[in-house]
């Protein structure tokens, strides 16, 4: 689902404006919480289940049921022309996705190696230990 949010500081509030026209209006606190959570470079955000691009107070997004795609973020490139938003941010969002999905990839390097060394393996004892 698509949506564009307008940060209203002075109201501390945020309105968001879903693609099926819903209007909802959001604490601005609950906002800066949730944009916390989120991985960033300051105009880009990559959510657990949203991705953003945000040109001052005004923000276009996608929420998705799973960790968004490059698929998925691609839907924002007319409503972002249309705001006046740089194509680049975009850009720079799917390199984010791809940088988180690098780094999953890392963290689990040698996983599998870890899982095929027997429970029963003892390490042999230099023979220095031995005579000790």
């Amino acid at each position: 689902m698509k949506f564009v949010a307008r940060v209203y500081p002075e109201r501390n509030e945020v309105v968001v404006v879903k693609e099926n026209g819903e209007v909802r209006s959001v604490n601005l606190d609950l906002w800066r919480k949730y944009l916390n959570k989120c991985h960033t470079n300051g105009a880009v955000y990559l959510c657990n289940k949203a991705a953003m691009v945000s040109k001052g107070n005004l923000f276009v997004g996608v929420v998705t049921d799973s960790q968004p795609l490059p698929e998925d973020v691609a839907e924002l490139e007319p409503v972002m022309k249309e705001l006046g938003i740089p194509e680049f941010l975009l850009e720079d969002l799917v390199s984010m996705m791809y940088l988180r999905d690098a780094m999953f990839d890392l963290s689990c390097v040698g996983c599998e190696s870890v899982t095929t060394v027997p429970a029963a393996y003892v390490a042999p004892q230099r023979t220095s230990e031995l005579s000790a």
